[in-house]
Parts: C-alpha cells; sequence; structure tokens
C-alpha cells in the first residue's frame, strides 16, 4: 500500500473536501450516477478522517447528480458552440485539471482555475 498523505483542511477548502468524498462514496455504488474514480483515487491517497464531513451514500448521490448536472450543460454548450471555453473554477485535485474537465466533451477548450 502506498504511504498516505496527512492533510489539515478548514474552511471553504474542508468543504470541497466533503464535494469531492461525496463523489467518491457514489462511484462506490453498483449503478454510478458519475462514476469519479478520479475522486475515489485522491480519496484513497488522503490520510484524513473523512467523518468529519459529515458526508453519506445518500449525500454523495445528491453531489454526483449536480455534477452530472453540470457536465450535461457543459456538454450542451460545447456541442452548440465548439470554439467555446469553459472555465471552472474550483480547487483542483490533480495538476491543471479536474475530473469535471476529463468528463466534459471534446470540441471547446476547459480551463481550471485553482483557488
Amino acid at each position: 500500500m502506498t504511504e498516505r498523505e496527512q492533510i489539515t483542511l478548514t474552511g471553504a477548502q474542508e468543504t470541497m473536501l466533503a464535494t469531492l468524498y461525496g463523489r467518491a462514496l457514489e462511484s462506490r455504488s453498483a449503478n454510478p450516477i458519475l462514476g469519479d474514480t478520479e475522486a475515489e483515487k485522491a480519496v484513497q491517497r488522503l490520510d484524513y478522517d473523512f467523518s468529519r464531513t459529515k458526508i453519506r451514500r445518500s449525500t454523495g448521490k445528491s453531489v454526483a447528480t449536480r455534477a452530472k448536472t453540470l457536465d450535461r450543460w457543459v456538454g450542451r454548450l460545447l456541442s452548440e458552440r465548439p470554439d467555446s471555453t469553459v472555465l471552472h473554477l474550483a480547487w483542483a485535485w490533480t495538476p491543471g485539471r479536474s475530473a469535471s474537465t476529463r468528463r466534459a466533451p471534446r470540441g471547446g477548450t476547459t480551463s481550471t482555475c485553482p483557488t
């Protein structure tokens, strides 16, 4: 097993971690809505007490449903206007890209601005 990274977060960063954890929980279900395996990989790398997030499986489904809805909106925009640029203002969990940029349909440009 690889060494897990210990983190200490508060405020908005901890809230974003809760969303990541919700997507990871949802990806473990038999029929995932979003299937965010990158969220699961990130959660597995972290040494963190995720019970602090208060996120449960049912909350994870809500988080995934919201993300899937946003993905559809972005997909529709990029299919109608392929030269569009989508700017995703979020805390990126992978260098330079969040999972949503990998889920976005090709054709337009997506960019992540870590905060």
